[in-house]
């Protein structure tokens, strides 16, 4: 069983380095193609969206995707000591002992004398590769999140399949029965209506037979039967379904209209209606996947 992705999920990665930390947080929404957005601190980490949606590529068929990147210093990062700068201060402390024996210098302000101590500024190359190490982290984490997404969604689908078969069986019990039930019926009504009245037997049975075939659900029956057997081989076979099960809801949806249109009992038109409930429910959950 192949797995099947939702659209929805999210992810987070981080790399550090160049005395920087860099955190890329993506979050996926379900839409009808691909769209990719970016937001960095500034345009000076523009140029890596072209780079992103290349990492993109072959992870997601459909979905947006929204990466957010956070650059923040690193408190773990090293500090450099301008050798140059230090022996020119250290030069300048021993010409001051020697006019100056008391004086005391300690180490802290040494370093604190400009340009002793620096930080190293990271280049754009530096950046570019942790933004791209914290980028591919958080692809991963992304795509497990979708992953297990996807599953409790084809869960709730094949439950709802499993409940929408439940619905049909009283259905394919009734079929057998229902020119009878009809032919009961226009009896009683005209009964009601006029008591004393000798019916044609041949009449009445035109009528039950115009009437039956009016209130036949055989075809919609059937179909529906079918759309849970495709509905449950998508969903094992896995993969890229969303649009083949969208498809599908449309179908069910017509199916069990026409069947509430030409319902003859409360029963049939009370099963319809929780027909249609589930089959919403169906395709609430299958906006979302992919």
């Amino acid at each position: 069983m192949n797995s099947i992705f939702s659209m929805t999920g999210s992810g987070r990665g981080s790399a550090s380095g160049a005395g920087i930390r860099v955190q890329t947080d993506l979050r996926g929404v379900n839409n009808r193609f691909t769209d990719f957005v970016l937001n960095t601190p500034d345009d000076s980490l523009s140029f890596l969206e072209p780079q992103f949606k290349e990492m993109l590529k072959g992870r997601i068929s459909r979905g947006r995707v929204v990466c957010t990147i956070t650059v923040t210093e690193d408190a773990s990062g090293s500090l450099n000591i301008s050798r140059p700068r230090l022996d020119a201060v250290a030069a300048a402390l021993a010409q001051i002992r020697k006019a100056v024996p008391d004086a005391t210098v300690n180490a802290v302000d040494i370093l604190s004398y400009p340009g002793v101590l620096h930080e190293h500024a990271a280049t754009e190359a530096e950046i570019e590769k942790l933004c791209k190490q914290a980028f591919a982290a958080a692809l991963d984490e992304f795509a497990a999140s979708r992953a297990r997404e996807g599953q409790n969604l084809r869960e709730a689908l094949l439950e709802r399949l499993r409940l929408i078969s439940a619905k049909l069986d009283p259905v394919g019990e009734m079929l057998g029965s229902l020119a009878q039930s009809v032919r009961e019926k226009l009896r009683g009504r005209i009964h009601a209506l006029a008591p004393d009245l000798e019916l044609d037997p041949g009449r009445l049975e035109q009528e039950v037979a115009l009437l039956s075939e009016r209130a036949d659900v055989q075809e919609e029956y059937d179909r529906l039967r079918s759309h849970v057997k495709q509905c449950e081989s998508i969903l094992e076979a896995g993969g890229i379904v969303g649009k083949k099960l969208d498809f599908l809801m449309q179908e069910f949806n017509r199916e069990a209209n026409t069947m509430s249109s030409k319902s003859a009992s409360l029963e049939l038109t009370q099963i319809c209606v929780d027909l249609k409930v589930l089959i919403e429910q169906m395709r609430e959950q299958v906006q979302n996947l992919e």
